[in-house]
């Protein structure tokens, strides 16, 4: 299970919906879109901070690589000394 998706379930906020209806939002955004009203609303922020979550991991691991491929250019660059 993605981080993204497991803060989307961890803050869609359900407690006034039948279960069967809750379990499907639980699993898709769309579904708890179209379930409409208050449930929709709390889906929508819940997806933003999902994704936002999972864009700060992904922005994180490609500044690592970033580092990590300057480092390495660094030390294999004609001149360079080890």
């Amino acid at each position: 299970m993605s981080s993204g998706l497991r803060t989307y379930q961890s803050h869609l906020s359900l407690d006034h919906v039948p279960a069967a209806q809750a379990a499907a939002a639980r699993s898709s955004v769309a579904v708890a879109t179209r379930l409409g009203g208050t449930v929709a609303a709390h889906a929508q922020v819940a997806f933003a901070d999902g994704m936002q979550l999972a864009l700060l991991i992904t922005a994180g691991v490609v500044a690592a690589a970033a580092v990590s491929v300057a480092v390495l250019m660094r030390q294999s660059a004609p001149g360079s000394q080890r």
